[in-house]
């Protein structure tokens, strides 16, 4: 204790559980199973990290690793007796030391020749912990919650086109990242309750900050807390100064991207 109970096969936080009470295994069982697709529920060890939970995306191409881009996400903490964390959204840059990067960039190496992968993209979460590497999870395919979008935004490259060339079977040269890169965050519009949407404030403060807007519910919709990942009711792509600016800010984003409801 304590452990992860997540569905096997699914998304998003759908389902999962941490928990460090016996008592509470059961339910956390019932509830993973709810959304598992093939029924298998995992009990996993929980990693405390020794900073933000790492995500990132790698483009494979001939069989090498052709680019890559690592930053982090954040998390809010539910409350209640069962305990989710749900990703809140992303920061990039990583604040990692460059070690650590390189790192993941022989564990990415090392994967893409035990598996025989020629060319594509993958997406990842992992953790650092006690100064040690995981890989928890990999997707052959591009990030969600507009990840690819933020990577521009910040340093430059555009994994949507290596995914679409890779596609096609079209070499694709991603070029070198930006050596001063942006701090950028995304940030995924969410309620606390439940209710009925009314529109979204951003805060004056973060004007001048706000690269783009996506807002996916519409006045009058039903919508439900946020609990899991697919209930996010929109997204904000911003910039802020330096890392440190942005790791600052990220706390006070409930606070600054606020629903309304009616």
């Amino acid at each position: 204790m304590p452990v992860v109970v997540k569905p096997a096969d699914s998304s998003g936080s759908k389902g999962q559980t941490i928990t460090s009470d016996e008592r509470e295994i059961l339910a956390a069982f019932e509830r993973a199973q709810a959304f598992s697709r093939c029924g298998v529920v995992l009990a996993e060890q929980f990693l405390p990290g020794d900073t933000l939970e790492l995500v990132g995306e790698v483009f494979i191409q001939r069989g090498r690793l052709a680019a890559r881009q690592y930053g982090h996400n954040y998390f809010l903490d539910v409350p209640g007796a069962l305990r989710a964390r749900v990703p809140v959204g992303e920061l990039v840059p990583s604040i990692l030391p460059a070690a650590i990067e390189d790192e993941l960039d022989r564990q990415f190496e090392r994967l893409i020749d035990a598996a025989g992968l020629r060319t594509g993209c993958l997406n990842f979460d992992g953790v650092l912990s006690g100064g040690r590497v995981y890989v928890l999870d990999l997707g052959i395919r591009n990030g969600g919650n507009y990840l690819d979008d933020l990577i521009a935004l910040s340093t430059g490259l555009d994994f949507t086109a290596a995914a679409i060339h890779a596609a096609l079977g079209v070499d694709y040269a991603p070029g070198p990242a930006r050596a001063d890169p942006t701090a950028a965050i995304s940030y995924i519009i969410n309620s606390p309750a439940a209710g009925v949407f009314a529109g979204v404030e951003i805060d004056p403060a973060l004007h001048g900050d706000v690269h783009r807007l996506e807002v996916f519910a519409a006045p009058g919709d039903r919508i439900e807390p946020y609990d899991r990942g697919d209930r996010g009711l929109g997204i904000v792509l911003l910039t802020q100064p330096g890392r440190d600016a942005a790791l600052a800010l990220l706390p006070h984003l409930p606070d600054l991207v606020v629903v309304r409801q009616r």
